[in-house]
């Protein structure tokens, strides 16, 4: 019964998120959630924006020296954050 009342609530949640056209903005809050599990605190400290749309994440670092080494390191950022989201959302990152 138990079982059947999950499957039932989680239906009806799919629904009502089709119906409202709200998974781009909850994929966009997973993504942005996810990456900041993936880099950690310290990476975090210098970047002021974090979006995703389309399969594209963009990173706005504060950090020139810090966007080059990163830039280098893009598909392995790639694979973290996608592991952290249990699935391949993220396609390529742009660093601005």
């Amino acid at each position: 019964m138990h079982d059947d009342n999950l499957k039932k609530i989680n239906r009806v949640l799919g629904e009502f998120y089709q119906q409202n056209k709200l998974q781009p903005g909850l994929l966009e809050v997973d993504v942005a959630n996810a990456c900041k599990e993936a880099l950690g605190s310290n990476l975090l400290q210098y970047i002021n924006d974090i979006s995703f749309q389309n399969g594209i994440l963009k990173l706005a670092i504060s950090s020139a020296s810090l966007r080059q080494e990163l830039s280098m390191g893009k598909e392995k950022m790639v694979e973290l954050i996608n592991k952290q989201l249990g699935t391949s959302v993220i396609k390529k990152i742009i660093l601005v």
